[in-house]
């Protein structure tokens, strides 16, 4: 069964009215805290090695019809690389990067890339003279942006200019790594298990030998990048508070504060005095919110459960050294982001009230157990009966549902800078 959509539409972003946006936006990304700076939460990755353990290394059969993976058939997406190693242009059009092309602009650089789009497969190769950026090159732009995985706005910006540019080779090296991983996986995947693969921003839920579902996700961005993993859920925690980290409460909250000191009450915020579980309550009167820095804030700030927590009505946990895990959001415009790069390394659900009934599904009492909590508002930690295998992975290229072959870059991977680009002439990288 293949549910996903996998081409990005040209979609507007809704505004909410939450928190202030600010707050907001930082709170949801800083939900899994910066354990490594001030002890409440997970530590900044620090290279590409931080998500590539514990991945198969040797070679493994095709999956069993029985054990199902996301993205359909790997014989097709073999066959797909095979054509594409085929038929892409060896030495294609350099477009020149470092500049932003956009609907109006002429000269040599829309000329190049019109050319490019036309070789690629993206411009009638009739349109591929001219030197302006009009409705077709548009057009064109957002089809490209669409297939390689990037923020579908019609803008050839400079992840867009790099993705034009590398070479056929690299794709293919990616594709087939891409397989190999796929293959690996299938051959030992679980029956039942939550699936979220990092650079296409989905998450599957697989069951009874089929994906029966898959939504939206939101994973980390540049430099808190969400690693690799297979674990499995345990528990489900209703209406979760949030632990405000001291670099936000120091840069954002206690600024609003000073201003204004009903600020904490009308978001549903307490200080307490120490993180031990009997800690007293502290008024925030006594606080000289003025001078709070990250480094001298000795408090605990405690979001309560509520509509406006950044981590939404639930979290799902499974251990781990990295202190991930997924959750909520009341940020939903931000699921109409293409690329949703966007927290602190852990993921956040779409659709959690979904995936909770997914992982439910048939235990009637603890069920009935979770709809209560959730109804009543009330903070409830619901142990699974049966846990779940959960895999955050990178598969970087796949089959869409027309067929096509897609292609995802590291969501959190930054074009190269003008000195690590190649000359003009080289080979397109």
């Amino acid at each position: 069964m293949n549910i996903h959509r996998r081409t990005h539409p040209r979609t507007p972003c809704r505004r909410v009215a939450l928190l202030p946006a600010i707050l907001l936006l930082l709170a949801a990304s800083a939900a899994c805290g910066i354990r490594a700076d001030d002890g409440e939460g997970r530590r900044p990755a620090s290279s590409a090695t931080d998500r590539t353990a514990a991945r198969p290394a040797e070679p493994t059969p095709p999956p069993s019809p029985s054990n199902p993976i996301p993205y359909g058939d790997l014989e097709r997406l073999e066959e797909a690389l095979r054509q594409y190693e085929q038929t892409a242009p060896r030495r294609g059009t350099r477009v020149p990067e470092g500049s932003l092309l956009q609907e109006g602009d002429s000269g040599e650089g829309v000329t190049a890339l019109r050319r490019r789009l036309a070789e690629l497969g993206h411009l009638p190769s009739q349109l591929a003279a001219g030197d302006g950026y009009d409705q077709q090159v548009v057009a064109a732009v957002e089809s490209f942006q669409g297939r390689y995985g990037i923020e579908v706005d019609g803008i050839a910006g400079p992840s867009t200019l790099h993705e034009l540019n590398r070479s056929p080779e690299d794709r293919v090296r990616q594709g087939r790594e891409s397989l190999e991983a796929m293959r690996q996986f299938g051959a030992r995947a679980e029956p039942r298990y939550v699936l979220v693969n990092v650079p296409d921003f989905y998450l599957f839920w697989v069951a009874d030998g089929e994906v029966a579902d898959a939504m939206k996700v939101i994973v980390g961005k540049e430099g808190w990048n969400t690693p690799t993993m297979h674990e499995e859920i345990q528990q489900i925690v209703v209406h979760p508070d949030w632990n405000a980290p001291a670099s936000i409460i120091a840069a954002d909250i206690a600024p609003k504060v000073a201003e204004d000191p009903g600020y904490l009450a009308a978001n549903d915020m307490v200080v307490l005095s120490s993180w031990e579980e009997d800690a007293d309550e502290v008024d925030p009167a006594t606080i000289d919110w003025a001078d709070v820095t990250a480094e001298t804030w000795k408090y605990r700030l405690r979001q309560l459960p509520g509509p406006e927590n950044p981590l939404g009505e639930m979290k799902f946990l499974f251990p781990n050294e990295e202190d991930i895990y997924l959750h909520g959001t009341p940020a939903q415009h931000l699921f109409d982001k293409d690329v949703r790069a966007l927290s602190h390394g852990c993921i956040r659900v779409e659709r959690p009230r979904d995936l909770a009934n997914h992982l439910l599904a048939g235990h009637t009492s603890v069920r009935e157990t979770f709809d209560s909590a959730l109804a009543a508002g009330e903070q409830q930690w619901i142990e699974l009966p049966r846990k779940v295998p959960v895999h955050l992975v990178y598969w970087h290229a796949f089959l869409g549902e027309d067929g096509e072959l897609q292609f995802r870059p590291d969501p959190w991977s930054e074009p190269p800078t003008k000195e690590e680009r190649a000359e003009p002439g080289d080979e397109p990288r």
